[in-house]
């Protein structure tokens, strides 16, 4: 047995859990989480579901057994390229946060830097708050049918306006449309709600159509994370994020600057008239 084995069963006896795991990549199951820096997440897994405390008692454990931790090595991503690095990083904190999606974007630029997203998309930040301006403009009309069929009664000059921001979207069912409006709302929101000079580190909502928290990191950038279920644990959820913050500043701090002139022209998808 070595030091990681003995780790394990010694989280499994201490917490009373039924099993305890070294994994990467998420798994629904009755478990509290203590994420890596590596990537790797420490899991103790319960059959009726953690007892109280269960998860302060994890994270003392693995700062006692830190040293020993350090010397997991980071798996190796499907792509070595940092962007997809910070994507993938992204989709495992998600998981285990039991978030839908999870972005990083910074307070100023229209870039999105990271995205749980897969397929991630074509739109930025500034589209996903220009989709955000148009849905309250059309309310009560809901947008993701004229999105997806492109049915619906939109004034001409808002259907000018939607074609425009769906330059280069690929064809989209009209669920994955309400999934990506969704997030797009929460990270509108999050752009208004953490400005620059807002004075706010962190912000989390249960709006029925818009349940998220986020989290500044690194001075400028925004960590998102964004829920199916408006009553979402932000217990639990935050102890993801504030365990995942150092994996995901490091490999935000790797990605190369974005190059404004590598833009390219793309064919607009005309929406069918009505």
């Amino acid at each position: 047995m070595n030091d990681i084995e003995r780790f394990l069963e010694l989280v499994r006896r201490e917490l009373g859990a039924t099993d305890a795991r070294l994994e990467f990549g998420a798994r629904a199951l009755p478990a509290v989480h203590v994420v890596l820096e590596s990537g790797f997440a420490v899991s103790a897994v319960f059959e009726d579901g953690p007892p109280e405390g269960s998860v302060e008692q994890l994270e003392q454990l693995v700062q006692a057994f830190a040293v020993t931790l350090d010397e997991i090595e980071t798996p190796a991503f499907r792509s070595h390229g940092p962007r997809t690095a910070l994507d993938e990083a992204l989709g495992v904190l998600a998981g285990h946060a039991h978030a839908d999606a999870a972005w990083v974007f910074d307070d100023r630029s229209p870039a999105l830097w990271g995205s749980s997203l897969e397929p991630r998309g074509p739109e930025d930040i500034d589209a996903a708050v220009a989709f955000r301006e148009l849905e309250r403009s059309l309310e009560p009309e809901d947008l993701a049918p004229v999105l997806s069929r492109g049915e619906g009664d939109v004034p001409p000059g808002q259907r000018v306006r939607l074609e425009t921001l769906l330059q280069g979207a690929p064809e989209r069912s009209e669920a994955d449309w309400n999934r990506r409006l969704q997030i797009f709302r929460c990270a509108s929101d999050v752009r208004h709600a953490m400005a620059v000079g807002s004075g706010r580190t962190r912000h989390v909502s249960h709006a029925p159509d818009a349940p998220y928290l986020a989290r500044s990191f690194g001075g400028s950038y925004r960590l998102l994370l964004v829920f199916a279920d408006p009553g979402f644990s932000e217990l639990h959820a935050e102890a993801a994020m504030i365990h995942a913050l150092p994996w995901i500043e490091k490999l935000t701090g790797a990605l190369p600057p974005i190059d404004p002139g590598g833009g390219k022209v793309v064919k607009m998808r005309r929406l069918r008239p009505v």
